[in-house]
């Protein structure tokens, strides 16, 4: 029995440490995605395509990008 209160307390401290970490993670999202009130449209894009990507894409045309997308 005494095992089960300790697995117990334990994975309510995890659960609370996760939803933590990804409050503070959502927080630091929402200042990038939105800079001194304004919508950032690159943020968007980066984290649609990724970094690498995005650099590739930018260099597309508007109908190979559609191309693309499609």
């Amino acid at each position: 029995m005494k095992w089960l209160f300790v697995v117990s307390v334990a994975l309510l401290i995890a659960v609370a440490a996760c939803g933590r970490i990804e409050s503070q993670e959502s927080r630091m999202g929402q200042e990038k995605h939105f800079q001194g009130g304004k919508h950032n449209k690159e943020y968007d894009h980066e984290a649609f395509l990724g970094k690498e990507l995005k650099k590739t894409f930018d260099q597309l045309t508007e109908k190979e990008a559609k191309e693309f997308l499609g």
